[in-house]
């Protein structure tokens, strides 16, 4: 993670599955990479610290410290559970690092009836729709009043729901690749040849 980064383009920290150091997880990572050179990546592999052995001392602060130094976040779940992307996200989004969650197609329902992808995903209104993510997506989103059943008890109604991030559903690496590119150059305002 010692690549320096370029002037007019962000650094962006990319968080997924890892199973194992030698595993085939990155295939995203790089052809992200790949697709948009004029950024600057931090990917958890390249990082000093093993993921994949059995002592894996200090990958954790790293990958957070990647974070912190970042100027936003992609995540990607693939697959179920993804416990050290959840937290990254979940850092990412509580020090209001710009952040894009991807999920891929077979762990949501888009409800969409002409899947064009990417599809941003505003809601999991029901669990169905997301399975295990329903919850970090609507916590992503904004968990707001389209019930109108709004019985929040006045001590926990400090959060007024409001979107921390971005969500977007993917079928392909192609879908991957654009919905970087497209979140990137708006989030950023940044414009790539």
């Amino acid at each position: 993670m010692s690549v320096q980064p370029t002037e007019d383009y962000p650094r962006i920290y990319t968080a997924g599955a890892m199973r194992w150091q030698d595993s085939e997880d990155s295939w995203w990572r790089r052809s992200v990479e790949e697709s948009l050179e004029e950024i600057t990546f931090y990917h958890p592999e390249d990082a000093y610290f093993d993921h994949g052995g059995d002592f894996v001392q200090g990958a954790v602060s790293e990958d957070i410290q990647a974070i912190n130094a970042a100027d936003g976040v992609v995540a990607y779940f693939s697959e179920t559970p993804q416990i050290g992307t959840l937290v990254e996200t979940l850092h990412a989004l509580h020090t209001d690092t710009p952040t894009l969650v991807l999920f891929d197609d077979d762990l949501i329902e888009a409800g969409v009836k002409d899947p064009d992808y990417p599809i941003p995903i505003e809601s999991a209104l029901y669990r169905a729709t997301a399975d295990d993510h329903w919850f970090l997506i609507n916590y992503i989103n904004g968990d707001d009043d389209r019930s109108g059943q709004r019985n929040i008890p006045g001590w926990i109604s400090a959060w007024e729901g409001t979107p921390r991030g971005s969500v977007v559903g993917v079928e392909t690496t192609a879908h991957i690749r654009q919905a970087v590119t497209e979140w990137t150059a708006d989030e950023f305002s940044v414009e790539f040849e």
